[in-house]
């Protein structure tokens, strides 16, 4: 990811997410994407290198549970579920494009999306 190219960041609002992430997941569809963890536990982490962005899903059924579903591949889906998220941020270039995603959850984890040209 090249950080040169954000030219735009912003927080989505919690109860914007169900349908920021149905858009973001047609406007990103099969793009390659780069999933970093961040962790205080767990250290810096690569989750997924190169694959295919398939979705992302926020399931707000269970008030105590709620999560937010990474799933990317071609083949073979795999998917990732970030539990208790609490700030989803978007970074955009100058052309609206999606540069990145990161989403932070209570125990202050931090999953970053980046994509690739």
């Amino acid at each position: 990811m090249d950080l040169d190219k954000i030219a735009k960041t912003t927080e989505i609002p919690e109860q914007e997410w169900q349908a920021f992430c149905a858009s973001f997941s047609e406007a990103n569809l099969n793009r390659l994407v780069t999933i970093n963890l961040v962790s205080p536990e767990w250290g810096d982490q690569v989750w997924v290198s190169g694959s295919s962005f398939m979705s992302l899903n926020y399931d707000d059924s269970d008030e105590q549970a709620t999560q937010m579903i990474i799933s990317v591949g071609v083949d073979g889906m795999t998917s990732h579920t970030v539990e208790q998220p609490k700030q989803v941020w978007r970074a955009q270039d100058a052309e609206s494009e999606d540069v990145s995603l990161e989403i932070v959850n209570e125990a202050g984890n931090r999953w970053i999306l980046m994509f690739e040209e």
